[in-house]
């Protein structure tokens, strides 16, 4: 838990849904879904950000996403262009070399394609749902580009390797600096000033307890991780104030898991309501905002990344 300095402005979110519209929404999702064989799938995720943005105020605005389901089926079918061409590669050299040695190369160079799929995934997808995401009619936007990602990926991806898993708490901070800092709400740009070393001796205590507690202790390592990152994040000088904590996130994971599994993902809208309530409640912001000096910025991005951080599981904390 975070303590607030005295005489802080905050303001909190507040989402305002509920479980038994969105209920109906996924029930409509996935009864059209079935009929249309699974491509009615694309609309119905989207509605079901529509729903979940559009109940999320901050100061009496609401945000708005405006995504469509063309753009996630148009990014899907990119997807899946990329891999099968991927395993086409991969299938030819196989061929080409043949015998043990060819088996060895296709497999190396799967592992390679998707290794590098995972950054295309990650930027993508933040540029993507960043783009179609607004508040008072003014778009956020994730000015980075795949020329810019890729080295910056793929040098800490070697020092992460090198270092065996060490390199982990650092690696992990640089990145979402890169993302943060070119992060623009309309032409207004976010900050980040915290450094990976900041958080090695909580990682080196996960380390330690993670086995003995029977892997239960990540639940605290990754609320102080996002506590971190969060209160290292500003905007127009204003700080965020996070107040994850161990106990709430396991909680919060555990039903999570109980109600996907025993009810067979019947209760889903029921998890995705208290996720958005969970983290509207314990993200604050501390300052002064001025929204009215913001101008939209330009940015476009297409869904690809999208459907391929869907296809890697490298989606958001709500699971949008």
């Amino acid at each position: 838990m975070l303590f607030f300095l005295p005489g802080e402005n905050l303001r909190m979110a507040i989402f305002t849904g509920n479980a038994r519209d969105l209920f109906r929404i996924q029930l409509a999702n996935f009864l059209l879904t079935v009929a249309t064989l699974g491509v009615y799938s694309f609309w119905g995720r989207t509605r079901v950000r529509q729903y979940l943005y559009s109940h999320l105020e901050l100061d009496g605005d609401r945000f708005q996403y405006h995504g469509t389901g063309g753009e996630l089926l148009l990014g899907f079918v990119k997807m899946v262009a990329a891999v099968v061409l991927a395993f086409a590669g991969a299938t030819g050299l196989r061929l080409l070399i043949g015998g043990a040695l060819g088996e060895v190369a296709y497999t190396l160079s799967i592992y390679f394609a998707f290794a590098l799929l995972v950054p295309v995934a990650m930027l993508g997808s933040r540029r993507y749902r960043y783009s179609r995401t607004s508040l008072r009619g003014v778009r956020f936007g994730l000015y980075a580009t795949l020329r810019e990602f890729f080295p910056f990926y793929l040098k800490h991806l070697f020092l992460l390797v090198i270092t065996l898993g060490f390199y982990t708490p650092v690696f992990q901070v640089e990145l979402e600096r890169f993302l943060i800092q070119r992060t623009r709400y309309g032409d207004e740009p976010f900050h980040f000033d915290g450094t990976g070393s900041d958080l090695f001796s909580g990682f080196i205590l996960n380390a330690i307890l993670f086995w003995p507690t029977l892997t239960l202790s990540r639940f605290w390592w990754e609320a102080r991780k996002r506590n971190y990152i969060w209160t290292h994040t500003t905007f127009q000088g204003v700080r965020f104030r996070p107040s994850l904590d161990g106990p709430s996130l396991l909680v919060l994971t555990f039903l999570n898991v109980v109600l996907t599994v025993f009810t067979l993902g019947l209760l889903t809208p029921w998890i995705k309501v208290r996720a958005m309530h969970y983290y509207a409640e314990n993200i604050l912001l501390a300052g002064d905002l001025d929204l009215n000096l913001i101008a939209q910025g330009s940015n476009t991005a297409n869904a690809t990344g999208d459907a391929l951080s869907s296809l890697l599981d490298l989606g958001g904390d709500l699971g949008l």
